[in-house]
């Protein structure tokens, strides 16, 4: 019976991380896979004096952006290069 649950689990987070990458139009380019292998790449450094550092890649960062997570990043607007915009005084 546990089994069963935990396999029910599974799918309900597997199908909702399909969601999330076809939401953002990356369906294409990443598979629930290559997501949870680039979450579980992330690394925790702790030493003796009790403060713990984690190991970010900037890869992963991007990628918790594009996705709209913000597991490990800020909420920011990505911007496209290029020239800023007029400001027009009325």
């Amino acid at each position: 019976m546990g089994h069963t649950f935990v396999t029910f689990l599974s799918l309900c987070i597997w199908t909702e991380i399909s969601r999330i990458i076809e939401s953002a139009g990356m369906s294409s380019s990443h598979t629930v896979t290559d997501v949870l292998d680039s979450y579980a790449s992330v690394k925790r450094i702790s030493s003796g004096g009790g403060d713990l550092r984690q190991t970010i890649e900037k890869d992963i960062l991007d990628l918790d952006q594009k996705l709209w997570l913000f597991v490990y990043s800020e909420e920011k607007i990505l911007h496209k290069r290029g020239r800023k915009p007029k400001v027009w005084d009325i």
